[in-house]
C-alpha cells in the first residue's frame, strides 16, 4: 500500500482500509467494507483539530476489529508518525490480548503486509518496519503505566470501568504532552450506570460540544420498544449486515420470556445504561403497568 499522490488523509485512509483484508468470520479473507460510522470516526481522527472520539455502539458492532485496523494504520499506514508509539487499553489481559490479536490477523490476511510488520506475541507488541513505529496492548493490571509517550491510544471497552476514575486512562490520558495533535479513541459499550466513567465522558462531550471532542453515540431511546425491530435498525449500525438479525430476534425473545435477561438485552444489544440493582420490575414491565388502576 502506498498513498497516492494529492490525496487527503482521509481519502488516503479509506484506500487504506479497502486494501485490507477481514481477519476473522464468514468473510474472512474477502475485503474490508467500511460501515457508515466507521467513515465517519476515521473523517473525525483525519481531522487535526480533534483531540479525542468517542464511540459507543452495542455488542457485536464490529468495534475490536475496526479498533485493530486503526491500530496497523498508526504503524504503517497514513497515520504513521516515525519512531512513535501506539497503545491499546483495556480492563484485563484478555480484552487487551484480543485488539492485538486481530490486529496480527489482518496482518496475516492481507498480502502487502507481508514484512511490514514485526510481530513479538509473548510481550503482544507489533512494531511497524518502515517508520520504526511500535504498539503495544496494555491491560488494567499492567506494571508499567507511566513513562509512555503515546501519539494514538486506543481505550477499548471503557465501559467496563465501575466508578468514574481509572489509573490505567488517566496515565494514557495525561502522556500526551510531548506529542503534536495527538489522539485517543474511545470504543465501548455504554456503561451500566451515570457515574461510571465513560457516563461522565459521553454526557460531557454532549453538553459540552467541544468541537476537539466528538461523540458517536448509537442506543436505544429510553421510551423505545425493545422488542421491535425498528428500534434494532436505529440502534445498531451492523444490523442486517455482519449482525444477525436472527440471532438477535432469538435474544430479544428470550429477554421477553424471561425478565430477568431484560437488562443485559437491553445494555448489550441496545446499548442503553441499565444496571443490574435498578429494581425487581423491569422497564418494559413497569411501563406496561404504569397506567393500571388501583384494586
Amino acid at each position: 500500500w502506498r498513498p497516492p499522490p494529492g490525496s487527503t488523509l482521509y481519502e488516503q485512509m479509506l484506500l487504506f482500509f479497502e486494501s485490507l483484508r477481514v481477519p476473522e468470520g464468514p468473510l474472512m479473507g474477502q475485503p474490508w467494507v467500511l460501515l457508515e460510522y466507521q467513515r465517519k470516526v476515521i473523517y473525525d481522527l483525519c481531522d487535526p483539530t480533534v483531540r479525542r472520539v468517542i464511540v459507543s455502539i452495542p455488542r457485536k458492532g464490529g468495534k475490536t476489529a475496526f479498533a485493530a485496523a486503526l491500530v496497523l494504520a498508526a504503524l504503517g499506514g497514513p497515520l504513521s508518525r516515525r519512531s512513535s508509539q501506539v497503545y491499546s487499553a483495556a480492563r484485563s489481559r484478555d480484552q487487551a490480548a484480543v485488539v492485538f490479536s486481530l490486529a496480527n490477523k489482518i496482518i496475516n490476511v492481507t498480502p502487502w503486509m507481508a514484512g511490514e510488520f514485526d510481530v513479538t506475541h509473548s510481550q503482544k507488541i507489533i512494531r511497524g518496519v518502515r517508520f520504526d513505529t511500535e504498539y503495544k496492548a496494555l491491560s488494567a493490571d499492567a506494571k508499567t503505566k507511566h513513562g509512555l509517550s503515546p501519539v494514538f491510544v486506543i481505550h477499548d471497552e471503557l465501559g467496563q470501568v465501575d466508578g468514574p476514575d481509572d489509573e490505567l486512562y488517566d496515565a494514557l490520558e495525561t502522556a500526551f504532552g510531548a506529542q503534536v495533535s495527538p489522539k485517543s479513541l474511545i470504543i465501548s459499550t455504554q456503561a451500566a450506570e451515570d457515574h461510571h466513567l465513560l457516563s461522565t465522558l459521553i454526557d460531557d462531550a454532549i453538553a459540552s460540544n467541544d468541537p476537539r471532542t466528538k461523540i458517536h453515540l448509537y442506543a436505544a431511546p429510553r421510551d423505545a420498544d425493545p422488542y421491535d425491530e425498528a428500534t434494532w435498525r436505529q440502534c445498531h449500525p451492523a444490523y442486517g449486515l455482519f449482525r444477525n438479525p436472527v440471532e438477535f430476534r432469538e435474544a430479544a425473545d428470550g429477554a421477553q420470556r424471561l425478565p430477568s435477561r431484560e437488562l443485559a438485552f437491553r445494555r448489550y444489544y441496545l446499548n442503553q445504561r441499565v444496571t443490574g440493582d435498578t429494581g425487581f420490575v423491569t422497564p418494559s414491565v413497569w411501563r406496561e403497568n404504569a397506567l393500571l388502576p388501583d384494586l
